[in-house]
Formats: structure tokens, sequence, C-alpha cells
């Protein structure tokens, strides 16, 4: 968010100062993979209803029309100005609609990520008047300056400022901030203590707690949301931060396991159902035991499935999180159950898609069923994990930072991407 605020100011011709306290840019949006969701060839109106949808009792109704409205506008820009290819086309989990958009060779949000850096840096170089991008340089404080806003900072161990009339805060969310001096995680949500993470480690919420200090409101905080399938390294089973298993691997047909080899929920149901029925099924016993950790259960693609998800699959085997294993045979012993349960779980499940509904009420199967004995599979360990905090900072549609005083625009001062909260509500 922060990159292509950065990118629309200086096209607009403002002169713009970016602090980054990583060495690098992107932060976790060059980890997204599965794709970027636009109301194109599909309708703004089903996209606010399964926002709204999932969104539940916190839904904010002018938040997620801004959203769904300028989706489509928002891809246009990349394609045009980023000139990244999203020609692929998905139907992921709580969406009603193929509307999740991914590059057909490469993984979406390193490929925004890398070709936004580069005009980005490739603008400070050249007009270091009117950017000046700041890594390795960590944002401390926001006070009132003589220009409007004075930013402190620590840029490699001394302190600096910054003036300027407006600040946009993009610093993101608070899910990797369990160990700082003062964790907004634990403090909003001290049942997830433990629980990995995909996040990095610059995760800590430090623009949530800068803008809370100087009197910003900060909504939904408790709401910090747990996507279902993280990768389980074998070789370090208990690592606190994994890699995500892409919701892509679920949309193309990924079967989701529990140590019995049963099915036990919808994969193509909302992040918030998927991680419910793990943690139901944790609670039952079903979970893979040690040296897994708590709430470990098994991802299955078959060679149909893993061929349409060919570059992600490729990318995850290399790492040792998927194994290939040489048909239902080969998945059994793997998975250490009977082949008969295997047999019947994948019977219920080709028979479910033939009829267009499942005992979990799904509804969708990709085209590439039925899953066949003799084909190749690819299996990994997957758990719950912290991957996204809904709650921020309160901002209204224009992403002015809301008074926690009046609720009025706090002026000159914007929040985006996931700093900001309340566009989601219950749950993204």
């Amino acid at each position: 968010a922060g990159m292509v605020a950065t990118m629309t100011l200086l096209d607009r011709g403002a002169r713009v100062v970016m602090l980054d306290k990583q060495p690098y840019l992107g932060g976790n949006s060059g980890k997204a993979s599965s794709g970027i969701n636009a109301a194109l060839e599909t309708s703004v109106e089903s996209l606010v209803a399964d926002t709204t949808r999932s969104a539940g009792a916190l839904a904010r109704g002018e938040l997620i029309d801004r959203l769904a409205k300028d989706s489509a506008p928002a891809v246009d820009w990349l394609r045009n100005r980023i000139t990244v290819d999203l020609s692929m086309r998905s139907q992921l989990g709580g969406h009603t609609q193929k509307r999740t958009l991914r590059p057909a060779n490469a993984f979406v949000g390193a490929e925004i990520t890398f070709a936004t850096g580069q005009l980005l840096n490739k603008m400070a170089a050249e007009h270091p008047e009117q950017f000046r991008l700041m890594l390795k340089t960590k944002w401390t404080g926001l006070s009132r300056g003589g220009a409007g806003w004075r930013a402190a900072a620590v840029v490699n161990g001394s302190e600096a400022a910054f003036e300027g009339a407006s600040v946009v805060i993009a610093s993101g969310g608070f899910g990797h901030d369990a160990k700082e001096a003062e964790t907004l995680l634990l403090k909003h949500r001290p049942d997830l203590e433990g629980f990995p993470t995909t996040l990095g480690p610059q995760t800590t919420g430090d623009g949530v707690k800068i803008a809370r200090d100087i009197g910003a409101r900060l909504v939904d905080m408790d709401r910090v949301q747990l996507h279902p399938t993280g990768f389980v390294d074998p070789k370090k089973p208990q690592e606190h931060t994994k890699t995500l298993a892409a919701e892509l691997l679920r949309g193309v047909g990924g079967l989701i396991l529990d140590r019995h080899g049963r099915r036990f929920t919808d994969e193509l149901g909302t992040r918030q159902a998927v991680v419910n029925a793990e943690l139901a099924a944790t609670s039952d016993g079903a979970n893979f035991p040690a040296p897994m950790p708590a709430r470990t259960f098994a991802l299955v693609l078959n060679g149909k499935a893993a061929e349409v998800a060919d570059r992600h699959v490729t990318l995850y085997t290399k790492k040792g999180l998927l194994s290939k294993v040489s048909g239902l045979s080969g998945l059994a012993q793997h998975l250490g159950v009977e082949p008969g349960r295997l047999r019947e779980t994948l019977g219920s499940y080709n028979a479910a898609a033939k009829a267009g509904r499942d005992g979990f009420n799904r509804t969708v199967f990709p085209a590439h069923v039925p899953v066949e004995e003799a084909e190749d599979f690819y299996v990994g360990k997957i758990t719950p994990v912290i991957h996204y905090t809904m709650g921020g900072i309160a901002i209204d549609a224009d992403a002015r930072v809301l008074a926690e005083e009046d609720g009025q625009p706090i002026p000159g001062l914007f929040a985006i991407g996931e700093a900001s909260g309340g566009v989601h509500g219950d749950n993204r």
C-alpha cells in the first residue's frame, strides 16, 4: 500500500520522503502469492456482498463499498503503470465468483513489489529533489511541526526528523509484536500466544501505536486473522515463522485431511470457517501428533491439481514443504493411514464433485476431477497461523485518520493497508 501511494503521489508531482525500517521494500506484500481480488468481469455488488458476509457484524458499508468500487481501477493501474501480468483468474475461499487475479508464471506479490520497488529506486536516484527513499529507518514518533507534521526516526543509530504537510501511515499490522515492549497482539488476543505466524518480523504495529499516541482512534483491535494453512517445515516443525501455503493450493483442488485420512471441512470456506474446523478437529484429537506442532493437518493435491498450480508446487517442493508420493498407496504410507480409509475419502469427494455438493456444503469443485488412485500426489503438513490484523487505525472512506476524541478526520493524516482498521470488519 505504501509503495503504491508513493508512486501515485510522485506521478502527481508531490515531493515525498518514504521511511522503511527494512533494508528492502515490499513488506509482507512481497510474500503474497494467490492473487488480488477485483470486480473485473464480475459485479461490484457481488464483491460487496462477499466482503460484507465475511466482515459480519463489524461490516462498515462505506469502507467496503470503496474497496469494491476501486478494485477494478486498482488492477488497471497495476497493469498499466507497473506493467504486471494479472491474466490468470481463480475462485478462492470465501468468494462466490472467480475474481482472484494472478500472473500466469509468477507470484503476484513478488512481481508487484519488485516492479514497483525498481521504479521507486530509479526515481530516488534520478530525482532526489523530489523523492527521498530512506531504508533501514525506524519511525519512532509524530508531532505537529512547522510544515504540518514532524516525524521522528532513527537512521543508522542516529536520530533524525522529517517534516511535511501530510503523513500517510502504511506501516502494516501488529501480528508479529508478541515480543515487543508493548505488545498489541497479546494485549487484545492473549489466547493467540504461541500461535505461529506468516508475518515478517517488521510487523510490530509501530504506526498503529504512534497514531494512537497522538490521538487517533483504534478499532477492532481484537480481530486477528488466523490463516488455516501455514506450512510446517518437517526439518523445523516448531519454528515460529511459517511459510504460507497459498490459498491457491486449495482453490485448484487441494484437500485438507486429518490424521485419520478424513476430510472435515469445505476447503473453500472462509479462512475463519476453515480455522474453526481445524480447531474443532484438534479438540477431537484428529490432529497429527508430536513432533508436529499443535493443530497440524495434511494438505494433499492430486497430480492434476498440482499441474494447475505448477509454479507454486515446484517452489514448495524445492523448499521441502511438499513431498511427492506415488499413488494412493504412497500417500497412505506417507500419512500413516490405512489405504482403505483414503480410498473411502477420495471416493466420497469424487461423488460429491459429480453431484455438485458435499456433506460440508461445498458447491465449487475443480474441473479436473475425479481424483484417481494411480495419480502422483503432493502432500505437506499445515497448521493455523497468525496472518493478518483487521484492527488498526480508524479511517473514513478517503483513508483520513479519525480522532479518538470526536471521530472527526485529523487534518493531513492518512492510514492505508494493514495499518488501517475497520475495512474488513470481523475477518478478511
